[in-house]
């Protein structure tokens, strides 16, 4: 039990922490990220830990282009 706890203090506590916590519980394995700009989204639940797909759409072309070659 006592390790259980220290793994659950461990999480990030982050928005993006508690959001990749509830998508991992839920069995959530693909993220879609409309409005992605350049993808800090991405950046940011790969750095929370989710381990799923994301697919990223951006309709501008100046944050298309990066958002493309990343």
């Amino acid at each position: 039990m006592l390790s259980l706890l220290r793994r659950k203090k461990a999480i990030s506590k982050s928005r993006e922490g508690k959001l990749v916590s509830v998508l991992n519980a839920a069995g959530v394995d693909l993220v879609l990220d409309v409005g992605a700009n350049v993808g800090p989204t991405h950046d940011e639940l790969r750095a929370a830990g989710f381990h799923g797909h994301i697919v990223s759409f951006e309709p501008t072309p100046a944050a298309h282009a990066p958002l493309v070659s990343r």
